[in-house]
C-alpha cells in the first residue's frame, strides 16, 4: 500500500512539473519574442521533457522520476539552437558566438522550383535555418505557407544576392538559368565575398548561372576556387544506380501508353505538358527557345499536330525565351 502511494505521488509530481514547465512557456509565447534563442530553448526543452516524462511513466509506476532523458534532450536542443542562428543575430543573442565557442552558422539559399522545394523540405526537417530565394513572389508565399513561415523567402536580385551571400554557408543552385543569359546570376565577386570553406552545389549545372561554375564528376566531384567549395556533378543520381531511370520510366509510361492509345495530335491535345514538350515533329522544329537560341524557323505544335482549333489542355510556357521565326506551311 505505501509503495502504491509512493508510485501515485512520484506521477503526479511528474504531471505537475511538466504542466508547470508548459504553462512557463505559454507565458513566454506571449511576452518574448519567438525567434529568440532563449524561448527555442525552453520550447524544445519542454517538448523533450515531456517525452521523456511520458516515457518513465509509460514504463511503469516504480516511483522514480528522472528527467536524465530530458536532460540530454535539451542539450541537443541548445546546441540545435546554437547552430542555427542567423549570422545577423550572433551578437545580439550569444555573446560568444562571435568569438571562439562557435564560428559558423547554417542558411543555406534555394531557387524555389521542385528540385529546391525538395532541398527545403529536407533541410528545414534537419533544423537547418533555410532562405528560399525565387524571381515569382507567388511561389515565395506558397513556399511560406508549405512550411508554416518556418523559412526565410526572399526575391531573388543581384542586390539582395550580394547582401546574403558574405552571410551563408552552403547555396544550393536549383534554378533553370536562361541559354541566352548574358550575365551571371553570381559572379566572381560574389563567390570571393562568401566565407572561405563554404560551399555551392550546382544542381541546375547550367551554363551563365554561376562564373565559378565547371563540370564535374562523380569520380573528382568536387573543386576550390576563390576559397569556396564547389560541387557540380550533373547527375547527381547517377550515384545510386536504377534510381532515376525506374523513377523516369514510371512517370513516362503514362505518356506511352496514351500516344500509343490516341495517337499522338490526341494525347497532345488532352495533356498540355505532353504537347509543350515536343521538341521536334515530322522533320520541323517544334521548340520555341531552340529556335531564338540557335536562330532557326520553327512551327508551334498545335499547328504541326493540326489541333489549334481544338479544345486543348493548358499548359504554362517552358521558358521566358520568345521567338517570332516561323515556319510557314
Amino acid at each position: 500500500m505505501l509503495q502504491e502511494k509512493k508510485s501515485k505521488r512520484g506521477a503526479w509530481i511528474a504531471l505537475g512539473c511538466v504542466a508547470a514547465l508548459l504553462v512557463l512557456v505559454i507565458v513566454l509565447e506571449n511576452t518574448m519574442q519567438p525567434t529568440s534563442m532563449l524561448f527555442t530553448v525552453l520550447k524544445k526543452g519542454a517538448v523533450y521533457a515531456l517525452v521523456a516524462a511520458s516515457l518513465n511513466l509509460l514504463n511503469g509506476f516504480t516511483g522514480l522520476f528522472s528527467l536524465g532523458q530530458a536532460g540530454f534532450m535539451l542539450l541537443g536542443a541548445y546546441t540545435y539552437a546554437i547552430l542555427t542562428i542567423p549570422s545577423a543575430d550572433r551578437e545580439s543573442v550569444y555573446y560568444l558566438y562571435g568569438g571562439s565557442a562557435v564560428n559558423f552558422s547554417l542558411p543555406e539559399l534555394f531557387g524555389g522550383g521542385t528540385v529546391g522545394r525538395a532541398c527545403v523540405s529536407v533541410l528545414h526537417a534537419l533544423g537547418a535555418w533555410v532562405t528560399v530565394m525565387d524571381i515569382n513572389i507567388g511561389t515565395l508565399r506558397d513556399i511560406g505557407k508549405q512550411f508554416n513561415e518556418e523559412v526565410n523567402t526572399q526575391i531573388s536580385n543581384r542586390y539582395n544576392l550580394k547582401k546574403l551571400l558574405p552571410e551563408i554557408d552552403v547555396v544550393y543552385n536549383c534554378v533553370r538559368w536562361p541559354k541566352d543569359a548574358t550575365e551571371f546570376m553570381i559572379d566572381r565577386e560574389m563567390v570571393r565575398s562568401m566565407e572561405k570553406g563554404s560551399v555551392i552545389v550546382d544542381i541546375s549545372n547550367d551554363v551563365g548561372a554561376i562564373e565559378t561554375f565547371h563540370e564535374t564528376t562523380h569520380d573528382d566531384p568536387r573543386y576550390i576556387e576563390e576559397g569556396v567549395v564547389h560541387y557540380c556533378v550533373s547527375n547527381i543520381p547517377g550515384a545510386i544506380a536504377q534510381s532515376t531511370s525506374i523513377a523516369y520510366a514510371a512517370s513516362m509510361l503514362p505518356h506511352f501508353r496514351s500516344i500509343l492509345n490516341d495517337g499522338v495530335a490526341a494525347a497532345c491535345a488532352k495533356d498540355g505538358f505532353l504537347r509543350r514538350s515536343l521538341t521536334a515533329y515530322r522533320g520541323y522544329l517544334t521548340h520555341e527557345e531552340t529556335s531564338a537560341i540557335q536562330n532557326r524557323p520553327w512551327i508551334r505544335p498545335e499547328d504541326i499536330l493540326g489541333i489549334a482549333g481544338e479544345k486543348l489542355d493548358p499548359a504554362p510556357a517552358a521558358t521566358g525565351t520568345k521567338s517570332s521565326n516561323f515556319i510557314q506551311l
